[in-house]
């Protein structure tokens, strides 16, 4: 039940992310039906849900070499939080 749980978002510099967590406000178990799974949860654990990672322009040029691209364009708002590329195979 969604209300046995409280969100929790945690910033890791590290890797320049945010991790969202489902930490159990109680003892309980779940039963997830599409999957005829049941789980276990303790007072006070959490399941990390998501990630929502944070890239730079510099990162994404690295990402995209190791993976044999190079980026063409790079676009991005006036504030620059908002970034898209143009990438073609190198």
């Amino acid at each position: 039940m969604p209300e046995r749980f409280r969100h929790r978002a945690v910033w890791d510099d590290r890797n320049e992310w945010i991790e969202m967590h489902l930490v159990s406000e109680e003892d309980q178990l779940v039963h997830v039906g599409a999957l005829d799974l049941k789980v276990e949860f303790a007072t006070g654990e959490s399941i990390r849900t998501e990630i929502s990672a944070k890239f730079r322009r510099e990162g994404v040029t690295a990402e995209l070499a190791a993976a044999g691209f190079a980026m063409r364009s790079w676009w991005t708002d006036a504030a620059a939080q908002f970034g898209l590329s143009l990438s073609v195979p190198a």
